[in-house]
């Protein structure tokens, strides 16, 4: 009895864990540094969508890039989303950050594949990523 109990409460967890699972990073290499999106620190969410983070590692030094997602926005109703770029400056080293607050998957849903079309000079890579915030995280 108490095997099949522990046995029924580890299922539980680990069916909570695959439901309620952080959104991961992905990284793309590129000729503009190793770009990687994310939700920022893995679940955070505003009222209306998730906070992701873009991140360059190993890029072009002193370098101003540009990050554009879709985001949740008054301003276009009756979707209320539209898309956002915002600016970030590399270091000496070619790395730099920008955080997005409120991001949105292409659709407008605050769940599923978001996409952040990353900058510099000429060229634009474009990284495709999980986000999770199953509602309005406000109140």
């Amino acid at each position: 009895m108490i095997k099949s109990g522990l046995a029924l409460g580890f299922a539980s967890a680990a069916v909570a864990v695959l439901l309620g699972s952080p959104a991961r990073a992905t990284t793309v290499p590129s000729s503009i540094g190793s770009i990687a999106a994310e939700q920022y620190q893995g679940n955070y969410c505003d009222d209306f969508g998730a906070d992701v983070q873009v991140r360059v590692s190993a890029g072009l030094p002193n370098t101003t890039y540009s990050a554009t997602f879709t985001v949740f926005s008054t301003a276009n109703p009756p979707t209320y989303y539209a898309l956002q770029t915002d600016t970030f400056t590399t270091d000496a080293a070619g790395n730099g950050s920008v955080l997005q607050l409120n991001a949105l998957t292409p659709t407008g849903k605050q769940s599923g594949t978001a996409v952040a079309s990353v900058a510099a000079g000429a060229t634009s890579v474009t990284v495709d990523f999980p986000i999770y915030c199953p509602g309005n995280q406000g109140g």
